[in-house]
C-alpha cells in the first residue's frame, strides 16, 4: 500500500516521540558522554521539539502559542530549534506528519478478504485506540489544526482523501470474497468518512481523546450500513 501522504513518514521519529511523550522512560538526553550516534541525538532533539509544540499548542491554542515557549518547553537552545524547524508552524506541522505516520503503520496491517466484517471491526477499534494513545496529537489534529492555517488544512484534506481511497480499496478487496457486499460510490464513502471525522472531533472536544474507542460501535454501524445494508448489532468485545 503506498503512503497516503505526499510528505515523508519518519518511523524512527515516530517511535522517539512516543517514547518521550507517552512512556515512563527518561525523556532527556544524558549530559555526560554517551553512546548515541549524531543521528540518534538529532532524532531525539526533533522529537522533543515536536512534542513540546503539541503540548504548548494544546495548552495555549495555536494562535497564542509562540516559538519561544516551544523552545523553552523542549529544553533546547534557539540554535537547535532553528536547525530543525523554521518556526512554530513547521514544528506544529511535523506533528501532523507524525500522527499520519503512526496511523499509516496501522493501515498497512494485512487485511483478510475472507472475514471482511471481522477485519473492519478490528481495524476501527485499533485505529481509535491508536488515536487515544496519542492524546496530545489527537487534540492537536482534530481541534487546533483547524486554526493552524492553509498548509494544515491542505494536509488534513490530503489525509482525508487518502482515508477514502483506503476504504474504497478495502471494500473492493472484500468483494472478491463476497460479491454481495455493496459497491458504494467514492462520494458516498467520502460523506461517511467526513461524518466519522466530525464525530471524532466532537468526542475529543467534549470528552477527550481517551473516549475515542467508545465510538467504535457507531463508526462500525455507519460503515457496515454503507457496505452491507442492514448489519447485525455491534457487540462490545468484537
Amino acid at each position: 500500500m503506498p503512503a497516503p501522504t505526499s510528505y515523508p513518514i519518519d518511523e524512527p521519529l515516530i517511535a522517539e516521540v512516543y517514547r518521550l511523550g507517552f512512556t515512563a522512560e527518561e525523556p532527556s538526553l544524558p549530559r555526560h558522554r554517551h553512546d548515541l550516534s549524531r543521528e540518534q541525538v538529532e532524532t531525539t532533539q526533533r522529537a522533543r521539539i515536536i512534542l513540546a509544540a503539541a503540548e504548548v499548542v494544546v495548552e495555549q491554542t495555536y494562535a497564542k502559542a509562540t516559538t519561544t515557549e516551544i523552545i523553552k518547553a523542549a529544553g533546547v537552545s534557539s540554535k537547535t530549534f532553528y536547525a530543525n524547524f523554521a518556526g512554530k508552524e513547521e514544528a506544529f506541522l511535523a506533528g501532523y506528519t507524525l500522527l499520519d505516520g503512526a496511523m499509516l503503520k496501522l493501515a498497512q496491517s494485512p487485511v483478510s478478504t475472507t472475514q471482511p466484517r471481522t477485519d473492519l471491526r478490528r481495524h476501527v477499534r485499533r485505529s481509535l485506540e491508536s488515536l487515544a494513545a496519542w492524546p496530545l496529537f489527537a487534540r492537536m489534529r482534530f481541534v487546533e489544526g483547524r486554526a493552524a492555517g492553509a498548509e494544515a488544512s491542505r494536509r488534513r484534506l490530503e489525509m482525508a482523501s487518502s482515508t477514502v481511497d483506503s476504504l474504497v480499496r478495502a471494500i473492493e478487496a472484500a468483494r472478491v470474497h463476497d460479491p454481495r457486499i455493496g459497491r458504494p460510490t467514492t462520494g458516498a464513502v467520502a460523506i461517511v468518512s467526513s461524518g466519522i471525522s466530525d464525530l471524532a472531533t466532537r468526542c475529543v472536544i467534549d470528552e477527550g481523546p481517551a473516549a475515542l474507542p467508545e465510538l467504535t460501535p457507531t463508526i462500525v454501524e455507519a460503515i457496515e450500513r454503507l457496505c452491507f445494508g442492514d448489519p447485525p448489532p455491534f457487540r462490545v468485545g468484537e
